[in-house]
């Protein structure tokens, strides 16, 4: 038997978040799952494993490291306020592209680039997410 698929997770977390009215002017398009090579803030993604979900239903946690301007005197916060303000913003995703729950599992905490001392703070969004019919 054949199941639909849910939205890839991945695009709908980085369409949200580039697009949410509170996160867009903090971060501008600057969402990605890799490094990107910018001195601005900028938000980084990385997908955590999770156990098997039942079809129909598929639930994702995420890693958010949300970075701080390069050498700017209020880099520290400026990451943490971004950090707060996805864990803030994250409810709502419920009700976009198949989203029935979403929500931070994981507080935002300080944790600077080990290289290049650059401020970071991280947390963790999870969602639930199904096929639109």
């Amino acid at each position: 038997m054949l199941y639909p698929l849910a939205a890839d997770p991945t695009t709908v977390l980085i369409a949200f978040l580039t697009g949410h009215a509170s996160i867009s002017p903090l971060v501008s398009t600057r969402v990605s799952t890799f490094k990107l090579d910018t001195a601005l803030t900028r938000i980084q993604l990385t997908m955590i494993p999770g156990t098997d979900t039942q079809p129909g239903f598929e639930t994702y946690e995420y890693q958010v490291d949300c970075w701080g301007p390069k050498d700017a005197a209020d880099d520290v916060d400026q990451a943490q306020n971004l950090a707060r303000t996805v864990c803030a913003a994250i409810y709502d995703l419920r009700g976009t592209s198949g989203v029935t729950q979403a929500s931070p599992s994981l507080r935002p905490f300080a944790l600077p680039d080990p290289d290049t001392g650059r401020a970071r703070y991280l947390c963790q969004v999870s969602f639930t997410i199904s096929p639109v019919s």
